[in-house]
């Protein structure tokens, strides 16, 4: 946790857990290392809002563990959250870095879009709800997802796979979406 001006909260999250038989670097070793690589970017952040860097464990599972503690430690209230990132599946090396958008307001959606048109490996993407995410989702809290942009005709192909490997990831998608969601 990094506070700041305590003016509501920012969550970043990303699922640290992974299927048997898998390195699970899609599914998401990526999305860890955009968070560890992010909260070394936000070290000296001083802003209105609080930020949580939360890995979660068990999104891979029945009955996710690691998301169900933290809605009781949170009592099931979020709303002071003024957004919700999580990254998910991002990196693959044939794609772009797709960003949907959830609960948000159209002036929101239109700030952020501007900040990711000035990196040509991010764009807008489809929405997903098979992620961490959609636990916010379901409480009406503003969320953004992010992963790759064949999402769904690749990434989910080769995830909970042996084919799961870092052969499939591309690094510079990763930095720059570091970049990105410093910014934003």
């Amino acid at each position: 946790r990094k506070k700041g001006e305590g003016k509501g909260r920012l969550i970043l999250c990303a699922h640290i857990d992974t299927k048997k038989n898998t390195s699970g670097a899609l599914d998401n070793a990526t999305g860890v290392a955009v968070l560890m690589a992010l909260a070394d970017e936000l070290r000296n952040y001083k802003g209105p809002n609080d930020i949580e860097i939360i890995g979660f464990n068990g999104e891979d599972y029945y009955s996710v563990p690691g998301q169900m503690l933290y809605i009781s430690q949170n009592n099931g209230d979020f709303q002071d959250v003024r957004l919700v990132i999580n990254i998910d599946g991002a990196g693959h090396k044939d794609s772009k870095t797709a960003l949907s958008f959830y609960n948000l307001k159209d002036n929101q959606i239109k700030k952020i879009v501007g900040t990711i048109k000035k990196f040509e490996t991010l764009v807008e993407g489809e929405e997903w709800y098979e992620g961490d995410h959609s636990m916010f989702l379901q409480k009406g809290v503003p969320c953004m997802a992010v992963t790759s942009s064949n999402i769904r005709d690749v990434v989910m192909n080769i995830t909970h796979t042996p084919k799961d490997t870092m052969d499939n990831v591309d690094i510079t998608l990763l930095r720059d979406l570091v970049k990105a969601l410093k910014e934003i």
